[in-house]
């Protein structure tokens, strides 16, 4: 049976290449195992990175709802504040017309306090009331806390230093002067 070198050869050609394909399907079962648990596992990253990216999509369409919300309040609150100036100019204007454009307000402004009312407003001016009996010190027996109106000028003094004191602007002193000379000063 084996008495033929050239069938011997054959039959061992078809033996080893037997073996060969036999090794090599093997290699390839195993190539193909991996291959499938390859793919399997890039299968759940992309099941894992799909469920990602359709949470960041929800967490885009809330932050997307949030900015349209805050861009809708942030108008609302611009809108209110325009009303607010609006509000605010037209009191000041109103408020302006009550002060300075009213001819009744200008004459009792640049009324003069009568000599008697202009000395009951005058705290400056030390002399005792002859009906009352009391006595008032003298100047340099009263301490200097108790002098605290020292700086102030009479009322109805016509002085530059009387007008510009602080007791002008509240009607105690530097009554000569009209309310509209005191605002042109």
């Amino acid at each position: 049976m084996f008495s033929n070198p050239i069938r011997l050869m054959l039959i061992s050609s078809g033996l080893l290449a037997g073996v060969i394909l036999w090794r090599a399907n093997a290699n390839l079962q195993t190539n193909n195992t991996l291959l499938q648990q390859t793919i399997m596992t890039i299968e759940a990253e992309r099941d894992i990175l799909y469920t990602s990216l359709q949470q960041q999509r929800g967490q885009i369409d809330a932050l997307l709802q949030v900015n349209r919300l805050q861009a809708a309040y942030s108008a609302e609150l611009q809108m209110r504040l325009q009303a607010s100036r609006d509000l605010a100019t037209r009191r000041l204007t109103t408020l302006d017309a009550l002060t300075h454009d009213q001819s009744e307000n200008q004459h009792w402004g640049d009324t003069r306090l009568p000599d008697d009312i202009a000395r009951l407003l005058d705290f400056t001016h030390r002399q005792p009331n002859p009906n009352s009996g009391a006595v008032v010190p003298e100047r340099d027996t009263v301490p200097l806390t108790q002098r605290a109106t020292d700086h102030q000028p009479a009322a109805g003094a016509k002085s530059d230093r009387a007008s510009a004191s602080a007791g002008s602007l509240r009607g105690t002193s530097g009554t000569d002067r009209t309310v509209s000379e005191r605002n042109a000063a």
